[in-house]
């Protein structure tokens, strides 16, 4: 009997759940015409319960009473919808008058996104200031389709490869920069501050960065500055922060113990009667307690990263003015006191109307400094020697000689002591900019206006580096005045 009521009372929670959940139908149309919309995006919200509608803007999905089913479509408003009892609910959304109203800045002016017809995609200022980039192409990373941004090295300050849409030409596959107006290479960007920033356009396909000729076959990133708004009061405004970076991860490696055990065995197993490392060798590395994290003997630990920004913004009932003064500086994650990055910047963008005649100009100064290390060489100073170096060797020994492969046996040529190769690596750049345009813009009718644009960039850089003489090992040596150098 006792078994017949646990039956009858499972076979009732069955019914009653399975009399929860149903199966909700319905047809998705737009507002503006009746047409279905496929590819609609239908699920239950807080849950990940969902579909999409098929071509003719049908659905189908598992609900129970008291759901909330979220309707989504890229262009179109969201609706949300409670399920009572129905078992049918047909959806019309309606369009985002907002989204498409949005302008972007194209190459010959600006157009509402609603008629644009080339491949387009915006990252505005909101976007900007959620991330801390030091360089703008950092700051379209994961926020454009079909833009993929790569580093060249773990170095601050440090050039990056962006490609859009694959590579399109020969050779030189960069996308071109337009500045304010200011054509510029992926080289001169290292002045720009992503917090004088208001919007980047990256123009994809041909039909966008057409009138860029062949300069724009690997696509056109349209940067426009902050600039004042007229018959505004002056506004001040500071943005900064202050923080801290580590390496994230280390390669498991191994110690000591386990690389002398590791290494006899190797030995014992290639047939050879003696060991690589006898008792006498294995007892002083004990004793003297040799067992050397490579990775965190060229690791900086807490390295900074901060950036101060200080900007000034207003206009007057026919002119408008934009000011700032940028402070960044951040160090490298390996070779304390060697890989750092810092820059001062200054830029003004002002505006004048006169009439159907606008004349504006936009300066910037910069000086940058960097120091920095060979990142991408087979065997440089990076990782590569501290993940390549034995556990058994001291950094130094009680005398202040340098610990080597070599010293017991185990030298591998390129591979030597990476702190005692940072010691002697001393190079140091400066760079002084200026970049500036002056425009005019003439109204000959509404809705076409003519603009002429010149400008120009002058640097000068100076590089400084030093080689004393020192010698680590017979591999790393430089003994000789001839080979010191500086500059």
């Amino acid at each position: 009997m006792k078994k017949l009521l646990i039956i009858l009372f499972l076979s009732g929670l069955y019914a009653h759940v399975w009399a929860q959940d149903r199966m909700l139908t319905g047809k998705v149309t737009s507002a503006e015409n009746d047409e279905a919309l496929p590819g609609v995006n239908v699920f239950v919200k807080g849950t990940t319960k969902g579909v999409v509608t098929d071509l003719e803007g049908f659905y189908q999905i598992q609900v129970a009473e008291g759901d909330v089913v979220v309707f989504s479509y890229v262009g179109y408003l969201n609706e949300e919808k409670l399920i009572g009892t129905e078992t049918t609910v047909d959806i019309v959304l309606i369009a985002d008058i907002h989204t498409m109203d949005e302008v972007y800045v194209v190459g010959y002016g600006t157009q509402k996104k609603s008629v644009i017809t080339g491949s387009i995609a915006k990252i505005s200022a909101e976007d900007l200031e959620k991330s801390a980039d030091l360089r703008v192409e950092q700051a379209i990373q994961g926020k454009a389709a079909g833009v993929m941004v790569m580093n060249n090295s773990g170095q601050p300050g440090d050039n990056l490869t962006v490609r859009i849409r694959g590579v399109g030409t020969y050779r030189d596959a960069d996308p071109l920069y337009i500045v304010d107006g200011l054509p510029l290479t992926r080289d001169a960007m290292d002045y720009l501050n992503s917090s004088d920033i208001a919007s980047i356009e990256v123009l994809k396909d041909a039909s966008a960065s057409a009138i860029y000729g062949t300069r724009g076959a690997n696509g056109v990133i349209i940067i426009t500055t902050k600039q004042g708004k007229k018959s505004t009061p002056i506004k001040v405004t500071y943005d900064g922060f202050y923080g801290i970076q580590n390496a994230w991860k280390k390669q498991d490696m191994l110690n000591s113990e386990q690389y002398l055990e590791i290494m006899n065995e190797a030995q014992a197993n290639d047939g050879r009667s003696n060991p690589l490392f006898d008792e006498a060798t294995i007892a002083l590395i004990r004793d003297n307690g040799w067992d050397t994290d490579w990775q965190e003997a060229i690791f900086n630990k807490n390295a900074l990263k901060t950036s101060h920004t200080l900007s000034f913004n207003g206009g007057g009932e026919n002119n408008t003015y934009s000011s700032s003064l940028s402070y960044f500086k951040q160090e490298g994650i390996i070779a304390p006191g060697k890989s750092n990055f810092e820059r001062f910047t200054y830029r003004l963008g002002t505006k004048r109307s006169i009439g159907k005649f606008e004349i504006g100009t936009n300066i910037n100064l910069a000086n940058i400094k960097r120091r920095g290390i060979d990142g991408n060489s087979q065997y440089g100073l990076g990782l590569n020697q501290a993940i390549n170096m034995q556990p058994i060797v001291p950094i130094k020994y009680d005398d202040g000689t340098w610990g080597t492969p070599a010293d017991f046996g185990v030298g591998l040529q390129e591979i030597t002591n990476p702190v005692a190769l940072l010691e002697y690596h001393n190079s140091k750049s400066s760079t002084n900019k200026v970049l500036g345009n002056i425009y005019g813009v003439f109204e000959i009718i509404e809705g076409l206006k003519l603009r002429t644009d010149f400008g120009g960039e002058v640097a000068y850089v100076q590089d400084n580096s030093y080689t004393p003489l020192y010698y680590i090992d017979a591999n790393h040596v430089n003994d000789s005045l001839d080979n010191a150098t500086t500059g």
